[in-house]
C-alpha cells in the first residue's frame, strides 16, 4: 500500500477495475427507466455503455501486454454485456426494462389508483387499461384486472368494446408487474 492510499483510507485496487461493471449496471438501469416510457429515451445510455465498451476494451488490451490478466478481465465485464445485449436483448435488457416499468408503476400508483376507484364496475371485476404510449408502432399499456382474465388466452373477445379492442390483442400474452396490474406490449 502506497503512503497515499494509507492516508487518503481509500481502497487499494488488488488488480481488479470496478468502473466498467458499474457503468455497465447503470446503463442497463438507466436504458431500463428511460425505455419503460419511450424507447428511445433509451438510447443515450447505450450509446453511452458501447463507447464505454470501446474504452474498456482498449484498457483491456493494454493490461493484457501489461500481464494484468485479473485488471483485463475486469475490463472486459462492460463489453461482454454490450455484446449480450446485443446477441440476446430481451434476456438482457428485457429484465431492466421491466424494473423501470415497475418504477414507473409505483411513481403513479395513486392516480391509477383513483382512477379505478371512479369505474362504474362493481368491485371485483373492475378492468382498466392505461395506455403508456409507444414509438413506430410498437405500444404499451398498463392494464388493471381484478378477475385475472386478461391472463388466460381464451379472453380474446372478452371487454373488447370497454378497451377499444386492447383485451383481444393482449390476451394470454400480459406480464404481471404487481398485484391486479399487468403489462403487455404491443
Amino acid at each position: 500500500m502506497t503512503e497515499t492510499a494509507r492516508e487518503t483510507g481509500l481502497p487499494v485496487s488488488r488488480g481488479t477495475v470496478m468502473w466498467p461493471t458499474l457503468t455497465a449496471i447503470g446503463c442497463l438501469f438507466g436504458f431500463g427507466c428511460a425505455a419503460s416510457y419511450l424507447v428511445f429515451l433509451g438510447l443515450p445510455f447505450l450509446l453511452a455503455g458501447v463507447v464505454a465498451a470501446v474504452v474498456a476494451a482498449a484498457m483491456a488490451a493494454v493490461s493484457l501486454r501489461r500481464r494484468r490478466r485479473l485488471r483485463a478481465v475486469s475490463y472486459l465485464v462492460l463489453p461482454g454485456v454490450v455484446v449480450a445485449s446485443v446477441i440476446a436483448p430481451q434476456g438482457v435488457l428485457g429484465a431492466f426494462v421491466r424494473v423501470g416499468q415497475c418504477l414507473r408503476l409505483l411513481t403513479h400508483l395513486r392516480s391509477y389508483d383513483a382512477e379505478i376507484e371512479r369505474s362504474t364496475l362493481p368491485v371485483g371485476s373492475r378492468f382498466k387499461v392505461f395506455d403508456w404510449g409507444g414509438f413506430a408502432g410498437y405500444n404499451t399499456f398498463l392494464i388493471y384486472d381484478e378477475t385475472g382474465a386478461i391472463e388466460r388466452p381464451q379472453a380474446r373477445a372478452w371487454r373488447g368494446a370497454e378497451d377499444g379492442g386492447v383485451s383481444a390483442s393482449c390476451a394470454g400474452r400480459v406480464v404481471r408487474l404487481t398485484g391486479h396490474f399487468y403489462i403487455c406490449d404491443t
